[in-house]
Order: C-alpha cells, then structure tokens, then sequence
C-alpha cells in the first residue's frame, strides 16, 4: 500500500512538472512572438499659423541599430477629446519621411468644438500593425495668439511679436518668458535672424532688429516669420507677414538664357536634340540586334522542320 501511494505520488509529480513546463515553454512563444516586432517612435506637434490654419504633424520612424530611420505608408489615427469613433479626426498614412499631417481646418468635429480660448486633448495612435508595436503621442493643447507688428526708425527696422495666452475667464493675457525666435522665408528653408530665441518679456512682447540686407523678391519683399518653438502647452505657434524691406533681387537674363554653363532646363536646343538623337540611335541598334536575333531563331526553326520532314519522306 505504502508503494503504491508513493508511486501515485511521484505520477502526480512528474504530470505537474509536464504541465509547468509548457506553461513555461508557451509564455516563451508568446514572449519571442511579442519581441519579434520593432519598436516604433512616434511624435507630434500642433502647429497654429496666423491663428487661422491649424494642423498636427506627425513623424513615425524606427530603430535600425543605433539609427531612427523613417517609416513609409503606415498609417496613423488622430483622435480629440476620446479615443473612440466619437472622437475619430483623421486616418493619413506616412509619407517617404515617415511624415503625416492631419490639416484640424478641414475637420468637420474639429469645426465643431474650435473656440478662441479652447483646450484639447489630440492623441495619435499607431495599431495593429504587424511590423512595429502600438504607439501614441498625445498633446494637451491650449489656444494661443500671436501677433507681429512692425516698426522703421531711420535705418533701425524692428519686428515685434506679441504674444497671449487665455486665462481662466477666457480672456487674453501676455505671457512672460515665452521662447520667440525669429526667421525670414527662404526658397527651401527658413533663415534665422538671430542665434537663440528671444524672451517675452511682461507685457508678453519679444523685439528684434531686422539686419540690413537680406536678399528679397524683384520688389524687396520679404517674409518675416516669429515663432513660438514646439511649446508642450501651446504647440508651434507661428505668425508670418510680408514686409517690403529686403533688397530687391532680379533674374539674371544670362542665367535664364540657354547656354551650355545655365540651368539643365536651359540647356542649349542643338546639344538637347544631338544627346536625344544619340540616345534614339543607340536604342534603335539595340532593337534591330533583337530584330535579328529573333529573326535567325525562327529560319533555324523553320529549317529544322522541313530538315526533320524531308528525311522522313526518304525513308
């Protein structure tokens, strides 16, 4: 009897040592399965020009060694307020910069909830994709107000952005300390007009002096930008306007013209057809070679069948 309850005992043993086993085994699998996705990144930003286009830009990328490298046609959610239908902005996939925006203006619940003084709650969300984890980035957004103003003393031109907040009875209010800096628009890109931002100071206002020089249109327009940078309470705040005090800048008619050192658009009529004749010539070589190729398998074909039939008739 003593026998067989110690054999009973060692079964149960072994069947509950089986049994933890595959319990292990399985969390395994399901651990490799989970880590076998990349760890995604994704940030956003709210971005209010001239208080009237707003938008939310966001960037997916992902980790390749020590490298973040970005994230093409995935797509990305944008919610308000809650992460239900109810809250459903925008579904827009990333573009080649693993970049997508989601323009607010033309959001019909957007439009709906917008006010001068509002607060929201934005979230991006990356799902159920079998490549990367879930991810979000979300933003609590308060509504800000920036204006420019400009002033000409002599030779001094000077930029002024003023910069509001909403206080809790929804009315405008400078805000101290505020980081402003201040570009002009360039063809690609934006040139600073100076090497760090600018404080506001209690009244809410941020001032620089415009430099003398910077290259404009035909007419010395330039577009002059202030910038509140990526804030996490106010978003990117940026109010631009254009002001006549560039140097006028005209287009040089040899550089337009067509010759050999100008623009490949404005390259010489007789080198664009001599290169386009060269390279229809080329080609038409290689076709004809094909031609003939094609032409000596099928008489080899043809010869070999009436070849095969003529010794037939023989016998």
């Amino acid at each position: 009897m003593k026998n067989l309850i110690k054999k009973l005992g060692l079964a149960v043993l072994v069947l509950l040592g089986i049994l933890c086993s595959n319990k292990i085994m399985a969390q395994d699998e399901a651990t490799e399965a989970t880590s076998d996705k990349i760890e995604a990144n994704l940030i956003a930003v709210y971005n209010n020009v001239n208080g009237t286009a707003r938008d939310i830009s966001a960037r997916l990328t992902k980790k390749e060694g020590k490298k973040w490298l970005p994230v093409q046609d995935v797509e990305l959610v944008l919610y308000l307020n809650s992460t239900d239908e109810a809250g459903l902005i925008a579904k827009v996939k990333t573009n080649h910069k693993g970049d997508a925006v989601f323009v607010l203006n033309q959001s019909t619940l957007f439009n709906q909830v917008k006010d001068a003084a509002g607060v929201y709650v934005f979230t991006v969300q990356l799902r159920n994709q079998k490549e990367f984890d879930d991810a979000d980035a979300e933003l609590n957004i308060s509504e800000s107000k920036m204006e420019l103003a400009f002033t000409e003393d002599a030779d001094v031109k000077t930029a002024t952005a003023i910069f509001s907040v909403y206080n809790e009875k929804k009315e405008l209010v400078p805000l101290k300390d505020a980081q402003v800096k201040f570009y002009v628009q360039r063809t690609y890109s934006l040139f600073p007009l100076s090497e760090s931002a600018i404080a506001t100071d209690d009244a809410g206002i941020a001032s620089l002096e415009v430099p003398a020089g910077i290259a404009g249109n035909e007419k010395g327009v330039i577009n002059i930008i202030a910038r509140l940078e990526e804030n996490e309470t106010y978003g990117a705040v940026i109010s631009k306007q254009d002001k006549n005090w560039g140097l006028p800048v005209t287009m040089d008619e040899a550089a337009a013209s067509r010759t050999l050192w100008g623009s490949r658009a404005n390259a010489p009529l007789v080198l664009v057809i001599g290169v386009n004749a060269i390279l229809i010539g080329i080609w038409g070589v290689v076709g004809y070679i094909i031609f003939l190729l094609f032409e000596v398998y099928y008489l080899g074909t043809e010869f070999g069948v009436h070849h095969k039939n003529k010794h037939k008739h023989k016998h």
